[in-house]
Parts: C-alpha cells; structure tokens; sequence
C-alpha cells in the first residue's frame, strides 16, 4: 500500500507525532473529526411534522397508539364470522344485518350465519374473520351468497397492531426524516418532534482576478462561480450556508474574513483557493493568525493534494482547491459527509456502490488517492460507469486506489454518488 507522510499537529484528535497512513485512511480520519462531539453539544429544536422533512431526529419517537387502531377492512365488501365454508362447494348464503362506513365505529359481534357490509378503512366486527370483497358476491335482498371458492385466500383484514405496536420505535436518534417515515410519525399520534439545528456553514472564495457573476469581468479577470457551487451543496447538505462573498489576496482581507468567521458563531467555514503555497496564497497563515490550529496542510488525493483542516475551539475549518470542478469532487469526499456526521446523520457515509468502468481510464499519478468525474448509467441491467466528456455533468466519482495507473473496461470500480440514485440517467436501460 502507498504510504503518505502527514504532519498531524492537533493534540488529542489525532495526534502530535508524525504518523504514517494511506489516503482512504486520511480521507476517513477527516470525515470522522469532530462528530461526536459536535453532535452532543448541537442544540436540538422541537418542529411540527410540516418542517420537519430532511431534518435528523434528536430524540427517537415511538408508537402513542397500535397501528393499525382497530382491525380494518382493505376492501369494499362483506364482513363473515365463520372460519370455514358452511357448504364446501357450491354457494354459501349469509344474512346481511348492517352496513357501516369509514370512520363508523362498530362493536358488535357476528353469527356464524350473519354478515356485515363493510368499506375499505372501515372496521370489521369484533369476531370478523374475514372481507370477502363485493365484487365476489351476489346481493338479493338481505340474503348475501359468496361460493365457497371465495372464502378462503386472503382475509383481506389488516389486524390491529399488525403494522405498530403502542410503544414501538417509529424512527431512532440520527436518522434523517423521509416521506415515508413523516406518514409513520403521524398515524402513531405525534404531531411534533425533536430534531438537531442544522449546521452553520460560512464560507469565501479568495483570489484577485475574480467578480461576480453578473459582473463583466476585466483584464485577466473571471467570474466566481465557487459561490453558487457551494450554496447548493451546503443547501443540498441540509446545512445553512452563509456566503461571505469574494476576498482579495491581501493580508487584511483575508484575516478580517478568518477574524470574523472564527468567532463561533459557525460550525464550519470554508475558502477556495490559495491553499498552494504561493506567494498569493495567504489562507493558510490567516487561519493561523486568527487563533486556528492546523491539522493538516496535504494529503494524498487528487484532486485535492493541498487540503488545509484545521480548527480554533468548535469551529472547524476546511480550505478547499480554487477550480470549481476541484471543489465539487472534494466537496462530496471531504465536506459532505463531515457536515452529515455534524448535522447527527447515524453512520454518515457516502452512497457507495461496485459499477464496472466502460472504457480503458489512464492515470498521470500512481502515488495517490485519485478522483475523476463519471457518468453513471445502467445498460443491459449492468451498472456502469464512464469518464465526464466535455459540457457533461457529472453523477459520481470514480475512486482509483494508489498504485494504479490504468484501470480496464470490464474492471469494478468504487463509485461515490453526487445524487440521488433516482436522479441518474438510465441510458440504455433494460431493466
């Protein structure tokens, strides 16, 4: 395995001596930093069920009643009481002594000989064995005939509790609130839950030659677009992002945004660009400047070679490359799932998944940790993966192991989703 040299240089997170370790290693080290104590400390809220969609449970709900309440009926139709035919073929003959409606609360018990008509939702008597559905029976008068053919199969009576049970866990602490849960939530009597307040995310995108979109840009000068990609990755984070705009390359500048963002009021700040070393890239000694202790200044991906992690008291900090597609690709490996283990998400990991590679994909490096765009589709029932072509966007990344330099078409590769899986083309499908 490749080893890479990293100076860790926080003492008590990872360590304070020099340690050896592979970029998966590094990668997961950084994604982990912070959550747990991060997560007991957050301020939970309590929300009505209308706010409370993609927010993370900070305290488990469980059953206020069974569900469902009462046995009832899943179709229109006639409600018996025996548990086997009278006549074993050939026509069986109930007397119809009632009929009732959703909502209609029923108590009674039925003869072996009786039946009750029923709606679906609706409750069956108390003994009721099963619905036979309307369209099975002949009606003349109050006399009900259903062959015997039809009295066996499916009771067609969804039992109480059957689904709940009064007291069962409806959805645990770090979960995130889907659809489908929101519907449990409510048919087991809770109007309210408690969640954790999402993450405060700050951050700036540092560097001279930019301005703002709208803005017809000079001389050797371009339009920031690092602003807009980091507002919809924070927003699609389910964290709140805090644009603090463009910052110039100078020493003022860039320790009055650090100064500013590093007073705690933000659980995360963030900066693109001029993490590189160079005699305008002035992010690292502002952070410094301002109080923040580095974790880390380099680690073995690409793209992402120059990643600063650092912190000053619970504020962490993360300086991330200047091109957008560099901060796109580090975004979902690095920052996605640090904020997902910060905003309380249990066991915070990226949708992982094997997709074979369509084409031959070369590499210049084989001493890292490499990351390239791809395009994830389905072909013949086969998931599949390629490399982005120009004026494509990408649905994933492509992770490439150290020490390889080639991967082949044919060969399984680890593909990171960048979204949801119901949003990823399906060219040639056949499934």
């Amino acid at each position: 395995m490749i080893k890479n040299k990293l100076r860790l240089e926080a003492k008590g997170l990872i360590g304070s001596e020099d340690h050896d370790t592979s970029a998966h290693e590094m990668l997961r080290s950084i994604q982990k930093l912070f959550a747990a104590d991060k997560v007991i400390s957050r301020e939970k809220r309590e929300v009505p069920l209308k706010e409370a969609l993609g927010r993370v449970v900070a305290e488990e709900i469980r059953a206020q009643y069974d569900l469902p309440m009462f046995a009832e009926s899943l179709r229109d139709g006639f409600a018996l009481a025996c548990s086997e035919p009278q006549q074993k073929t050939g026509q069986n003959r109930f007397v119809l002594v009632g009929e009732s409606g959703a909502g209609d609360p029923l108590g009674i018990r039925l003869e072996t000989t009786e039946t009750w008509k029923v709606m679906t939702g609706g409750e069956v008597p108390v003994n009721g064995t099963r619905v036979v559905p309307q369209e099975w029976c002949s009606v003349q008068g109050n006399i009900i005939s259903i062959d015997s053919c039809r009295l066996a199969g499916p009771a067609y009576i969804k039992r109480k509790g059957s689904e709940l049970l009064q007291g069962s866990l409806i959805i645990g602490v770090g979960e995130v609130v889907s659809p489908a849960s929101l519907v449990k939530i409510a048919e087991a009597g809770c109007a309210t839950l408690r969640v954790f307040c999402p993450p405060r995310v700050c951050f700036c995108c540092t560097g001279k030659e930019l301005v703002e979109a709208g803005t017809v840009p000079g001389a050797a000068q371009k339009i920031s677009s690092n602003q807009h990609l980091l507002t919809a990755l924070i927003e699609q984070c389910g964290c709140e992002g805090y644009d603090h705009g463009i910052v110039g390359d100078e020493k003022s500048l860039v320790g009055n945004f650090f100064n500013a963002s590093l007073q705690g009021d933000f659980d995360l700040v963030i900066t693109t660009g001029g993490t590189g070393g160079g005699a305008f890239d002035l992010v690292e000694r502002g952070f410094v400047d301002a109080g923040g202790t580095l974790i880390c200044t380099s680690v073995a991906l690409r793209p992402g070679k120059s990643l600063l992690v650092g912190r000053k008291g619970d504020t962490i900090y993360i300086g991330l490359p200047g091109p957008p597609r560099a901060v796109h690709t580090v975004f979902m490996e690095i920052v996605a799932p640090l904020l997902a283990a910060m905003r309380g998400v249990k066991d915070a990991e990226l949708l992982c998944i094997l997709a074979v590679v369509q084409e031959d994909i070369a590499l210049k490096t084989r001493g890292c940790l490499v990351v390239k765009e791809g395009v994830l589709f389905f072909e013949n029932g086969c998931c599949k993966v390629r490399m982005l072509t120009k004026n494509e966007t990408s649905s994933c990344n492509i992770l490439i192991a150290p020490g390889r330099d080639q991967i082949h078409a044919g060969e399984k590769v680890e593909v990171h989703l960048r979204q949801p899986l119901g949003q990823i083309s399906c060219l040639g499908s056949h499934l």
